[in-house]
């Protein structure tokens, strides 16, 4: 298996409101950087959250600087941004963990999609090969996931 890059945008409201149908339905898990303003995290976690609510979850992962899961409420995953001092890689594998472990053990959809965003501070490069890398990893078997999607945003 190979994460799939996906050129498509998001930014029309259908296909937003689709996103959030698909993660409130447990269809699909999403993840998403944890940014508040006019983010694709904000978007979707306003399907099931207040805008108070869903502000105060991306500030306590940005925080912690761990991924944050949303299960059992959402199929929905938001990652913390890239803070100075940390090594970019080693966090976007720590994120890429979190996220494969939240889908297996908790989420168990088919298909995970990770978006990106200019704002998080990540390389796009990086982000995929390690996702990429991932799913290379023989000893790892994974019983529900299936396919693996990235998307950045520009």
């Amino acid at each position: 298996m190979k994460a799939e890059i996906i050129t498509s945008n998001f930014d029309l409201p259908e296909e937003i409101a689709l996103l959030s149908k698909q993660i409130n339905g447990k269809l699909l898990h999403v993840a998403c950087p944890a940014l508040t303003g006019d983010s694709m995290s904000m978007k979707l976690l306003l399907s099931a959250f207040d805008t108070h609510q869903a502000a105060s979850f991306i500030n306590r992962v940005n925080l912690k600087k761990e991924t944050g899961c949303f299960h059992p409420r959402l199929s929905m995953s938001i990652y913390p941004v890239m803070q100075k001092g940390l090594n970019a890689e080693e966090m976007i594998e720590k994120i890429v963990n979190d996220l494969f472990t939240a889908n297996e053990d908790f989420l168990k959809t088919e298909t995970l999609l990770v978006i990106s965003e200019p704002e998080a501070g990540y390389n796009q490069d990086v982000f995929l090969k390690c996702l990429n890398e991932m799913l290379e990893r023989p000893a790892i078997s994974f019983i529900h996931l299936k396919n693996v999607l990235y998307k950045a945003i520009s």
